[in-house]
């Protein structure tokens, strides 16, 4: 898991975009589903995620929140790719 994660870090620090699920990791911050734009990283005040469901709680008191059971699996892998980006970010295994 921690080459995945190395490769995936590395990736978004050059500007790709790295997605699991439906939610996209950008160099700029995180994107839901149905979000029209990325949530930056300096509004995001944590984020915490289950096997299949993410939640990312903003600065300005809002939640985002994001279902996808189809590939909930890789979240862990998102954790530590946040966790790696330097965002406060959480994973329980069990949902």
């Amino acid at each position: 898991m921690a080459r995945v994660v190395a490769r995936q870090v590395e990736a978004v620090r050059a500007g790709r975009v790295v997605g699991r699920g439906d939610v996209r990791v950008t160099r700029d911050g995180i994107i839901g589903p149905k979000d029209a734009a990325a949530a930056p990283w300096a509004a995001v005040e944590r984020i915490e995620l289950w096997p299949g469901r993410v939640r990312v709680r903003l600065t300005s008191g809002k939640t985002r929140k994001y279902n996808n059971y189809r590939d909930g699996s890789g979240y862990a892998v998102l954790c530590r790719l946040l966790l790696a980006l330097g965002v406060n970010a959480s994973y329980e295994a069990r949902g």
